[in-house]
């Protein structure tokens, strides 16, 4: 189903069509941080806007995508923890 929506971007306000994700994966990824943390982060994407009259220098069209992270902190240093 299209539904046009209205949605705050980098671009300003932009008019787009919200498309259906019919596919995703998801995957964890890890990111080790300088005091040695290392965090599990997966992404959930929310929403995927194909926005009117932009496209990027190849001509494929611009596509808005509003996503949020899950975050775990995998392995953290002993020093780093709290202590009871």
């Amino acid at each position: 189903m299209t539904k046009r929506v209205t949605i705050q971007s980098a671009f300003g306000k932009r008019e787009g069509t919200e498309v259906e994700v019919i596919d995703s994966n998801e995957q964890a990824f890890y990111v080790t941080l300088e005091d040695g943390t290392t965090l599990k982060m997966k992404p959930s994407i929310i929403q995927v806007v194909r926005l009117d009259d932009l496209w990027d220098i190849d001509g494929n069209p611009a596509y808005n995508v509003r996503s949020t992270f899950a975050v775990i902190a995998s392995d953290v240093p002993e020093e780093l923890r709290k202590r009871d």
